[in-house]
Formats: C-alpha cells, sequence, structure tokens
C-alpha cells in the first residue's frame, strides 16, 4: 500500500520575530523615558481644554497651574537637550526625537522630579474638583489615568534609588 501524506498550506506568518523586532522594543524602557511619554500624553490633553472661562475661580486657577507646569517641564526638557548638545558639539534645532540624550541622564532626573511632584499633586486636586469633573469628564478620567502611570513611575524611581543605596 502507498503512504498518504500532505502538505499544510503555509500560512502568511505576520508576526515579527524577536530577532526583527527594533531594538527600542526589545529594551526595557528608562524611568526618564516614561515621564516624557506621559508628559506628551498630558500635554495633548491639556490642548484640549478649551474656554475655562464659566468654571469657577479655584478651578481655572488649577487649569492655569496645570499649563504653567507643563511649561516648566518643557523648559527643563529643551535646556537640558541643548546642554548634551553643547557637550557633544552638536548644533541643530531641537527636535522630539532628541529626547532620547536624555533617557539615561540622571541630572535629567534630578531636575524634572521637582516638578513632576508638583504636578501629581495638582491632578490630584483636580481629580478631587467636581466642577472640572462635570466640565471635563473624559478629560478628567484620562489625567486620573497620567496621575496613576505617573506615580507608579515615581514610586519605581524612588523604590531603585532604595534599593541601590542599601547594597
Amino acid at each position: 500500500m502507498g503512504s498518504c501524506y500532505t502538505k499544510k498550506p503555509k500560512t502568511e506568518n505576520c508576526d515579527i520575530r524577536l530577532k526583527e523586532k527594533p531594538k527600542e522594543e526589545i529594551e526595557k524602557k528608562t524611568e526618564n523615558q516614561l515621564i516624557l511619554e506621559q508628559y506628551h500624553r498630558l500635554s495633548q490633553l491639556i490642548e484640549l481644554i478649551g474656554n475655562t472661562d464659566s468654571l469657577n475661580h479655584k478651578t481655572r486657577e488649577r487649569i492655569n497651574y496645570l499649563i504653567i507646569i507643563r511649561s516648566n517641564i518643557s523648559i527643563i526638557i529643551q535646556h537640558e537637550i541643548k546642554k548634551q548638545f553643547k557637550q557633544r558639539n552638536i548644533t541643530k534645532q531641537v527636535n522630539l526625537e532628541d529626547e532620547k540624550i536624555l533617557y539615561q541622564d540622571q541630572e535629567f532626573s534630578q531636575k524634572i522630579l521637582q516638578q513632576i511632584k508638583k504636578l501629581i499633586n495638582l491632578l490630584d486636586s483636580l481629580q478631587n474638583d467636581l466642577e472640572f469633573e462635570n466640565s471635563y469628564p473624559i478629560l478628567s478620567f484620562s489625567l486620573i489615568e497620567i496621575n496613576e502611570s505617573i506615580k507608579s513611575i515615581i514610586h519605581q524611581i524612588l523604590e531603585t534609588k532604595t534599593r541601590n543605596t542599601s547594597i
């Protein structure tokens, strides 16, 4: 008797093998990189805030302070990138891709941490602000997510520092 054999049709495999994945996807993200990602998400959300004239004074102040903190963080980012460029004798306009230079920079991490702590406190107060929540329900929910994410990153940073100092 003859043997029976079938050939399976080759299915197209769209999965990327580990060797083919871009290096950025394989490597673990640094705390600075995670904070910068959350900062950019926050910036996009702040752009969605429209006219605040109908809000009470306290809520308007909080939103304005949120915008100020975002600007301060932006200034710190720009300054640190330019500083790194100067040290490396690079002369070019700063763009979003240049933030990669800050991913491992501990000095940047220390400078931005103060503003991030202010941001966390402000986002906590906005989370408890019913008028803000009623005026911007989806935005409020997104800010809560960003706040929780930033808190976990900060916790991770502090835990790493504690572990490193005890060794």
